[in-house]
């Protein structure tokens, strides 16, 4: 749900969050996470809570490592949120009382989007309707835990290289013809998936924005076939794009303006 997309985010990117995309005061915020290719971006921990009736535990000092979203069209489906995460320890605990929790909003797969732009500046730009029937888009950030002696257990956390692989099923038409050109003379594309959801107060919708600057590093046209439909099977890797500086990037509007 759209409502756990700023937390999930935050241990993976360092955002920032702004009140009022559209209108102020109708309680939509925007979440933005732009990963700075060239300093520490410092991603929040978190202390996790689990356990049962029997006993509770905490895990302290939380982060993920990968990030998975994925969305296939057609089958009644939400989209899916999967997080790789480390931790420091286990410890027994007592689950925290009185929390709040808010009211979820769902994210149907049926109602992803895709667009294809020539620019960065251009991103989200151009809609691609009756094309993209599966997605799944993997992050990796770097961040490790670090072992320095003296300790049973780990004493901070590092960063490393930012990396995504995007993959794609497309109905096999003229636009997934038109990306196997693109693949063949490795065209650089700006590629925008769009979550969508309804609307917040007026005019604004729940939504997570991904958009990547690369290449299609494979396209298999009739990859796959289902119905009778011949389908488009294809890969999107990022290249740091000089003119937008930037690999990828991703926006959350959602109604929640805390972790």
């Amino acid at each position: 749900y759209f409502q756990a997309l700023p937390l999930l985010c935050s241990l993976f990117f360092k955002g920032a969050v702004t009140a009022g995309e559209v209108t102020v005061g109708q309680g939509d915020y925007l979440w933005t996470f732009t990963p700075s290719l060239t300093a520490a971006n410092s991603p929040d921990s978190i202390t996790l809570e689990l356990g049962d009736d029997v006993e509770q535990y905490e895990i302290e000092y939380v982060m993920a490592k990968r990030l998975l979203v994925a969305a296939q069209m057609g089958q009644d489906a939400p989209v899916t949120l999967e997080a790789e995460c480390f931790g420091k320890q286990v410890t027994p605990t007592d689950f925290t009382g009185s929390l709040s929790l808010p009211a979820p909003t769902a994210m149907i797969a049926n109602q992803t989007r895709f667009y294809m732009d020539a620019t960065w500046a251009g991103k989200g730009g151009t809609l691609k309707s009756g094309l993209l029937r599966e997605t799944s888009v993997e992050f990796l950030n770097g961040l490790h835990p670090k072992f320095h002696g003296n300790s049973k257990m780990m004493t901070g956390h590092g960063e490393g290289l930012f990396d995504l692989r995007a993959n794609f099923v497309f109905e096999g038409n003229s636009d997934a013809d038109g990306i196997y050109d693109a693949f063949q003379a490795q065209t650089e594309k700006a590629v925008r998936l769009e979550f969508y959801g309804p609307q917040i107060g007026t005019g604004t919708t729940h939504s997570l924005k991904v958009d990547m600057w690369g290449i299609f590093s494979n396209v298999e046209p009739m990859g796959q076939d289902k119905d009778g439909d011949n389908l488009h099977v294809a890969e999107f890797v990022p290249y740091y794009g000089t003119t937008g500086a930037a690999m990828f990037a991703l926006a959350v509007t959602t109604n929640s303006n805390s972790l």
